[in-house]
């Protein structure tokens, strides 16, 4: 079993930010693999348990704020009795140019305060990341705060499709192939 967090802001205001790339990645992926999704609350997200590729994987959308995600993916692993191995974290990237995606698995937050709060929250950083980024000139131009909590333009939203299309092949080769390094080369090379 995995579980695939997406993370974002919780609300209509926030729903096609920058920072909400994690939870449209799962809309998208529902969407995608034709999946009847209907995500449910429990305790701090709201969840749903879907089947792929032979397996079950729970997806997940915290209801903690961005800053606080460290909260729902700590109950969702305690409560499904797992570990920091099943977990893959979806999310904005300051650092990567808008339309680009990377798999990383481990390391440290680059910054990004909701994964510095999963760190910090299960004590470790063992954990597969998907990473799109959404750098582009105006991230210069104001503070990064503000800039993660604009909606995006057209522009931007034809280059995450494109960016979550390349992830959705690499979680299929990693998910249904069972081969972590084959979608982490597949989904970092440019």
């Amino acid at each position: 079993m995995k579980v695939i967090v997406g993370l974002g802001n919780p609300g209509l205001k926030y729903a096609f930010t920058r920072h909400n790339l994690g939870f449209l990645f799962l809309d998208f992926l529902c969407e995608n693999w034709r999946l009847n999704c209907n995500f449910k609350k429990k305790f701090d997200y709201f969840y749903d348990i879907i089947s792929h590729c032979n397996q079950k994987l729970i997806f997940v959308k915290p209801d903690t704020y961005m800053n606080l995600s460290g909260l729902a993916v700590k109950e969702v692993l305690n409560y499904y009795k797992l570990n920091e191995g099943s977990l893959i974290v979806c999310y904005d990237d300051k650092d990567l140019q808008c339309g680009e995606v990377r798999f990383k698995k481990s390391g440290g937050s680059g910054g990004h305060k909701g994964i510095k709060h999963i760190i910090s929250a299960l004590g470790n950083d063992d954990f597969l990341r998907i990473r799109f980024g959404i750098k582009t000139k105006r991230l210069s131009s104001i503070p990064l705060a503000s800039y993660v909590l604009e909606r995006f333009t057209e522009e931007e939203e034809l280059a995450y499709v494109e960016a979550f299309k390349k992830a959705q092949k690499g979680l299929e080769i990693f998910l249904c192939e069972g081969n972590l390094n084959e979608a982490v080369k597949f989904v970092n090379t440019k």
